[in-house]
């Protein structure tokens, strides 16, 4: 797959000139990220004081706790067509991770395969269905204490 890539790989184009991959070339690297998704203030919430919705619940918002309810956002890693961004692939995370197997290692997401159904194996190409999914989050400065702002922002993970 590292092979693929590389014969894959073009120039960057010139609008990215002053980017310094465009002088060197991409350096292959094995790098552990996280993303999530935090909201700069609180979800908008339903402030009309119209009397007829007396049975829904105050406050309206999207930005709840639990349930399915909750949007999320789909962030597409990788491009066939822009090989210059340089992602080979990736792990999804384990859905009960614990300390040192915080991977499922059984599948690699790439945007460089472009397999049909059935001939896949462990190495799976990147589709509208495999895209990794963020739900946001909001945490109240005044209400959480710095210290635990990774903990309270677990609760919105989603293996």
């Amino acid at each position: 797959m590292v092979q693929l890539a590389v014969g894959k790989a073009r120039s960057v184009p010139s609008t990215y000139s002053q980017c310094m991959n465009s002088l060197v070339r991409r350096p292959l690297a094995l790098v552990n990220a996280g993303f999530s998704l935090k909201l700069a203030e609180n979800a908008r919430q339903n402030q009309s004081m119209v009397g007829h919705q007396h049975n829904q619940p105050d406050p309206i918002t999207l930005l709840l706790v639990e349930g399915p309810q909750q949007y999320e956002f789909a962030v597409k890693l990788g491009d066939r067509q822009r090989a210059h961004d340089g992602l080979v692939g990736y792990f999804k995370p384990s859905k009960s991770p614990y300390l040192n197997d915080k991977l499922n290692l059984s599948k690699i997401y790439t945007p460089l395969l472009d397999t049909k159904a059935g001939d896949e194996t462990w190495v799976k190409p990147i589709t509208r269905k495999r895209l990794l999914w963020l739900k946001p989050f909001w945490l109240d400065p005044a209400a959480e204490r710095i210290d635990d702002d990774d903990d309270a922002a677990r609760k919105y993970i989603r293996a």
